[in-house]
């Protein structure tokens, strides 16, 4: 487990951490110093003079020391500040060895002190602007884990509905479909094989259905076991042989929930209308999901909606038209009588 910055032990922050008090020390004695300077009293202003080179000593070790062990853990900016800053730190401790009488006369001293103020200017800068790509890269990854489901590492629910409302965005006369996908069994898997099992499965299925998908088709975790993708530019045949395929795909999968059930998947196919939003497209084609689970899984169904005339107790009837995937199959019946999908998607969900 990767521990916060903040609370590891061998991280720069948390040595960093350690030295804030001997910092704030030396910051208020600093500033003691000044006033004490300041005041025009001959003692204050002695002693002050006194302290300040020890002190100015103290700080230039205290930040070197900082600055190698900051860069021995591993922090970027603290090579930059230690490439920077240490060779004018010699080159002012020269000069004021040279001041005190400690060094001969060097002509060259001054023009090297000047060139490395320079050098840790320019060395500096670069640190800042690493810095700034850096944090740019965190934010960038930050975003993408956000929008990431962390299992199956397909679009969670949000970071999917945003891409689906710029899809919707286009022109109506440009085609759009969404698929709706619900595993089949897939509460007989983490019945009988546990939730590990179950995690395993929707990572191999999220695979499987990437593979069959277009770099510009978009597919995101619903929730559970239910998946989704709009298709941008596919119309009803582009769209059913997209949702058959992936049937077949994921059938191939040979994912065993129990000694007699195989995970499956039923789809519902919705096709985008004038005036409508995620929702209205995603409920469409969740009811079509719905009649592929009533109707046996593991197929897909292509939702029609289909005006009659209000008589009778429903005005719309949805009619649904399914395609087999490896198999054929009657429409399901009560008795001698098919059942239209209006009664249909009322029902409840099946058991998964």
């Amino acid at each position: 487990m990767h521990l916060p910055r903040s609370l590891d032990p061998h991280s720069p922050c948390a040595f960093a951490s350690l030295l804030r008090v001997p910092v704030v020390a030396l910051a208020v004695a600093m500033c003691l110093l000044v006033v004490m300077r300041a005041s025009h009293i001959t003692a204050l202003s002695d002693v002050a003079q006194l302290l300040i080179n020890p002190l100015l000593m103290l700080g230039a070790a205290l930040l070197l020391t900082s600055a190698i062990v900051a860069a021995w853990r591993g922090s970027r900016q603290a090579w930059f500040f230690l490439i920077g800053w240490t060779p004018l730190l010699l080159l002012t401790a020269m000069t004021s060895a040279q001041a005190s009488g400690a060094l001969p006369e060097l002509d060259w001293l001054n023009d090297a002190s000047l060139a490395g103020g320079a050098f840790e200017a320019l060395v500096l800068s670069l640190g800042l602007a690493d810095r700034a790509l850096r944090l740019r890269q965190d934010r960038d990854e930050v975003q993408v884990l956000a929008n990431l489901d962390p299992l199956t590492n397909v679009f969670n629910r949000r970071a999917w509905t945003e891409r689906a409302e710029v899809t919707l965005g286009s022109p109506v006369t440009q085609p759009v479909a969404l698929l709706f996908l619900d595993l089949d069994h897939f509460k007989l898997l983490n019945d009988h094989q546990g939730h590990n099992a179950g995690d395993r499965a929707l990572v191999e299925v999220a695979k499987a259905l990437n593979a069959e998908l277009r770099p510009t088709d978009t597919l995101g975790r619903y929730g559970g076991e239910e998946f989704v993708a709009m298709l941008d530019g596919a119309n009803e045949e582009h769209a059913m042989h997209v949702a058959t395929r992936l049937c077949r795909r994921v059938h191939r999968l040979e994912i065993m929930a129990n000694e007699q059930a195989m995970l499956t998947i039923s789809i519902g196919v919705a096709l985008r209308r004038e005036g409508d939003e995620v929702e209205t497209l995603v409920e469409r084609a969740d009811q079509a999901m719905y009649t592929a689970k009533l109707s046996g899984r593991n197929q897909v169904f292509l939702y029609r909606a289909a005006t009659v005339p209000a008589s009778g107790p429903h005005a719309h009837l949805h009619i649904v038209e399914n395609h087999l995937v490896g198999r054929r199959a009657d429409p399901p019946h009560t008795g001698d009588r098919p059942v239209d999908a209006g009664p249909l998607v009322d029902q409840r969900r099946p058991d998964r």
